[in-house]
């Protein structure tokens, strides 16, 4: 799977709808590797953490997910 951001759209975030939000942080570079950590939330239902392990070339390596419940 290819990392491609072209067809992605950002809306502003309303802080009080119940809709799910999405935090996309920056990536680290490390060797010939990138990281980037993504951030889901619903306001009083869940949280889930993902990392994302991508190649030199934008190749997705390797995934890891974990969450809680609130």
């Amino acid at each position: 799977m290819k990392a491609n951001a072209a067809g992605i759209k950002v809306k502003k975030i309303r802080k009080n709808s119940a809709r799910l939000k999405v935090y996309v942080y920056s990536r680290i570079k490390v060797d010939n590797c990138y990281f980037v950590s993504i951030a889901t939330y619903r306001k009083l239902r869940f949280t889930g953490y993902y990392f994302i392990k991508f190649d030199g070339e934008g190749n997705i390596i390797e995934t890891c997910e974990t969450g809680e419940i609130i």
